[in-house]
């Protein structure tokens, strides 16, 4: 992977029109580019993995466009993306067909027919994913299929003794409220222990014994929590950075 340093300088020399990149890639971008005199792009694209509040308000801040999200696959291209109001992903529903194997506002498993593959069609794909149905329409008036969210792949979860499965909204919810928290993962070490590492803000024995306390209230009473302060959390040979890791 190239120095984020590299891509900094890139930005800083020139305008760019627009920048696609996965939201991990994003983030360190926003980070190596932090407080200097950016000249936002026009556009900029988050794909491949989810994009967290967080992770949107840091890249806002530092590049001064507010990224837009974009939801495909490598099989079927880019097919769901947000519009101005950033309240869910339009499907494009002229090219794909997508369905969400569960009620609206409830999440379910995504397939997707891609219609423009005459050469090798590709018909209710089973992607892996996790996704909602808004229940309302967008207020940005337009009429395509609108996905609340796309929760990621349905094998990053944590399962809890009771059956319940644990996604990285879940998650995102309980970390993304400390101000402390820069970063973090989640593990599962078994059905009643996770490892949840995090980049502290300032890192200290207390602030974990604080964080532990207070994820044990919010978390099933079966599932036993440990924190693990880290320098940092390193991405995947893919570029990506997984949020939530279950068991094998």
């Amino acid at each position: 992977m190239a120095d984020p340093a590299g891509w900094a300088r890139q930005l800083l020399r020139q305008r760019h029109a627009c920048v696609v990149a996965g939201a991990s890639t994003l983030e360190l971008l926003a980070e190596a580019v932090a407080g200097q005199p950016v000249r936002p792009p026009r556009v900029l694209i988050s794909d491949s993995e989810p994009l967290t509040p967080r992770t949107r308000a840091l890249v806002r801040e530092a590049l001064g466009t507010d990224p837009v999200d974009v939801y495909g696959l490598e099989e079927v291209s880019n097919f769901a993306w947000e519009c101005e109001q950033h309240a869910g992903l339009h499907v494009s529903a002229d090219s794909h067909v997508v369905e969400v194997e569960a009620p609206p506002g409830e999440a379910g498993p995504l397939r997707v027919t891609a219609l423009g593959m005459w050469t090798m069609p590709i018909i209710r794909y089973e992607t892996g994913d996790l996704a909602a149905w808004a229940t309302a329409p967008c207020s940005c008036g337009r009429t395509l299929p609108l996905l609340a969210a796309v929760h990621g792949r349905a094998v990053d979860s944590i399962s809890t003794g009771d059956g319940r499965k644990l996604l990285w909204p879940f998650f995102h919810e309980l970390l993304g409220a400390e101000a402390d928290v820069l970063c973090w993962q989640v593990r599962q070490q078994s059905r009643a222990q996770i490892l949840v590492r995090v980049v502290l803000q300032q890192p200290s024995t207390d602030a974990v014994a604080m964080l532990t306390a207070r994820l044990r209230r919010k978390l099933p009473p079966d599932l036993h929590v440990e924190i693990e302060a880290v320098a940092a959390i390193p991405l995947e040979a893919n570029g990506k950075r997984r949020l939530v890791i279950p068991l094998p």
